[in-house]
């Protein structure tokens, strides 16, 4: 259990640090426009709103392809399908749908916060060097 544990935090590490470094990248691509929003008094949300959908359809892909990796659909496809489909199936038999399905909702609101910091920190730290004209 404790391995588990470690293994998960591990890995929530590395997913927030990916997280921050694609944001970063994304912000410097669209610096100029959000940073123009945000002193229009546009709101935090439609500011972003290019990077929420990048965000949603994220996720979306990723509840698409569990889904066809748990219901076996894409077995076909997979050279390795067997391995993968039943290690899925046996890991929804013993966790249930349920804890699934609450693990991936409080994985979403940890990225979703770390987003919302990480883009927060960048904008005020990127702010002054925008207006005066810098990259």
């Amino acid at each position: 259990m404790r391995q588990l544990m470690l293994t998960s935090l591990g890995l929530l590490v590395v997913l927030l640090l990916l997280v921050v470094q694609n944001l970063s990248i994304f912000f410097n691509k669209y610096q100029r426009k959000f940073i123009v929003r945000r002193l229009f008094g546009t709101g935090f949300f439609r500011t972003y709103k290019e990077y929420i959908g990048l965000f949603a359809a994220t996720w979306l892909v990723q509840f698409l392809i569990c889904y066809l990796v748990i219901k076996g659909v894409i077995s076909h496809f997979l050279e390795l399908a067997s391995r993968v489909s039943s290690v899925a199936s046996a890991v929804s038999e013993v966790s249930g749908t349920a804890t699934i399905k609450l693990v991936a909702a409080g994985l979403i609101l940890i990225e979703l916060a770390a987003s919302v910091i990480a883009l927060v920190l960048i904008e005020q730290r990127h702010r002054v060097k925008v207006l005066k004209g810098g990259n």
